[in-house]
């Protein structure tokens, strides 16, 4: 083999390596793994949230969700807040929902309880959840 021959045959390889591994970094992003990304202030907050504003007036009844920052924020049947990530564990795919008092993943089924443990085996490895913080009418998610 010729050293232009060579030479090509190793750029195509590179070239191909390089793309699979972007495209594949683009996908966990896409997929939610960079809710690991979040980053606490001095205090440990992830971010607030103004419990006045439209969005936290969706946080009332039981069983009300939002989705933030790919954090699941629901209010539990004795009117707690609860919060995880909203990106599954079984697939790394951000699907987590707030159903029935736990978590649930709308893609496969895997149910959480609120503390994050798995309830069936697509749930076996569990789920991040976040400590929440209320002081007023400023709810705060806090670092794990």
């Amino acid at each position: 083999m010729e050293r232009k021959e060579f030479m090509k045959s190793i750029g195509q390889g590179a070239a191909f390596t390089l793309t699979f591994s972007c495209l594949s970094g683009c996908l966990e992003a896409e997929n939610g793994l960079a809710d690991q990304a979040l980053i606490p202030d001095a205090n440990g907050v992830l971010f607030s949230l103004d419990l006045n504003s439209s969005e936290g007036q969706s946080l009332k009844s039981p069983g009300d969700y939002i989705i933030k920052n790919t954090v699941v924020i629901a209010v539990n049947q004795q009117g707690n807040y609860v919060a995880a990530t909203q990106v599954c564990s079984h697939k790394t795919i951000k699907q987590v929902i707030f159903r029935n008092d736990e978590f649930y993943c709308t893609e496969h089924g895997a149910r959480f309880t609120q503390q994050g443990v798995g309830l069936n085996s697509d749930a076996s490895k569990g789920l991040l959840i976040y400590p929440i913080q209320v002081q007023g009418q400023t709810l705060s998610i806090l670092a794990p």
